[in-house]
């Protein structure tokens, strides 16, 4: 009997295990939704070059390899919001694969449009995925900042690279649904948010702070070219940085 009930336990323990969605999903599903924008984006910045066309390509590989283990993971609290996102999920494909530089020697303006209204439809649900996330499992605080602001850089990365692209470097990012918002005020926030984690880390004892502090490096040196775009416009540099910046923050945030 004891050895019965052993085993039903243990199923039950590896079903939940298996069929959760995780924190950790999320915040790389939409790690993964903003870097395919900005390769999309780098696409039009290098001119249609097949490198960047290749990179953009894994990148979508990548991330259609973590929505398909949600499959798995599905359960009826966000089997809605899931199967929304699949759906979502093929015509972000079809348009970030839509930029027709190559063919025409610039980037066709609707499919600017296309690319980042798929993008917030995408984001909206993984806002509502996470939420439901969050409260059902209680994370570490210092841990969830970390992956938040991975998320952020790479949200601020593909706004950066954006503008970038728009003729005269425009203080504003158009997303297709008239939502402006400037590079120079998500950088400071963003640092602002990346000295306070940094410092807190310095006064406890995270194992992840060596990190985080290389994180703070390498946005030391992109951060003026961030709030000052007109003056500094480095996207190339500031797309190999985030990377960077990103990596140590999912290092520190691993090392919790």
């Amino acid at each position: 009997m004891s050895f019965r009930w052993l085993v039903t336990f243990l199923l039950l323990f590896q079903g939940a295990w298996a069929w959760g969605v995780t924190q950790d999903d999320v915040y790389a599903m939409k790690r993964h939704v903003f870097h395919i924008v900005s390769a999309f984006h780098i696409i039009t910045l290098e001119a249609g070059d097949q490198s960047a066309i290749d990179r953009l390509d894994q990148k979508l590989e990548n991330a259609e390899a973590l929505l398909e283990t949600w499959v798995e993971k599905d359960d009826t609290v966000l089997a809605a919001d899931v199967q929304a996102l699949k759906s979502r999920w093929l015509r972000f494909k079809e348009h970030a694969l839509a930029n027709d530089i190559q063919d025409n020697g610039y980037t066709n303006a609707y499919a600017i449009v296309d690319i980042n209204k798929s993008r917030d439809e995408m984001i909206a649900l993984l806002d509502s995925i996470e939420t439901t996330v969050l409260a059902a499992n209680e994370g570490d605080p210092l841990r969830i900042r970390l992956l938040q602001l991975s998320v952020e850089m790479e949200q601020l990365t593909m706004a950066y690279l954006l503008l970038s692209t728009m003729v005269g470097g425009a203080e504003g990012i158009y997303t297709g649904d008239d939502d402006v918002e400037s590079t120079d005020a998500m950088a400071a926030a963003f640092g602002q948010r990346l000295r306070i984690l940094i410092e807190q880390s310095r006064d406890s004892s995270t194992i992840g702070n060596e990190a985080l502090e290389k994180a703070g490096k390498f946005w030391h040196y992109i951060e003026p070219s961030l709030i000052n775009f007109n003056t500094n416009s480095v996207p190339t540099i500031v797309a190999m940085y985030n990377d960077r910046i990103v990596s140590n923050l999912l290092g520190a945030a691993t090392m919790q």
